[in-house]
């Protein structure tokens, strides 16, 4: 638990920067704020609705990692004899940190 609600204010920032400089009329504050208001709206309003929203932002996480994990591979001219090659101990440390991160929006999902 520390470590998500550690990620939560890192990612709603980030998040809020990027939709900031998309739309700079708009300050990171408001951003965050809209994405806290609609995330509590959702969970007012039923465990169903902020369910499905939660699992079509994890669908839609895993896509955009896989798409952009597939134009990284591309332009950096992957051979699959180097799948599992990792660049050695701090390599397989990083690996394993991404694979932690990915899978915290599966662990966050409850049984309706």
């Amino acid at each position: 638990m520390a470590v998500v609600m550690g990620v939560v204010g890192a990612e709603s920032y980030v998040l809020a920067s990027v939709l900031n400089y998309t739309f700079p009329v708009l300050p990171p504050a408001f951003w965050i704020f809209l994405m806290y208001l609609l995330v509590t709206l959702l969970n007012i309003r039923g465990i169903k609705i902020a369910g499905t929203f939660q699992d079509v932002i994890t669908y839609g996480l895993i896509l955009s990692v896989v798409l952009l994990s597939l134009i990284a591979f591309q332009k950096a001219g992957f051979q699959v004899p180097h799948l599992f090659s990792v660049g050695g101990p701090a390599g397989l440390v990083q690996a394993v940190a991404v694979g932690v991160f990915l899978f915290v929006g599966f662990y966050e999902r409850r049984p309706v």
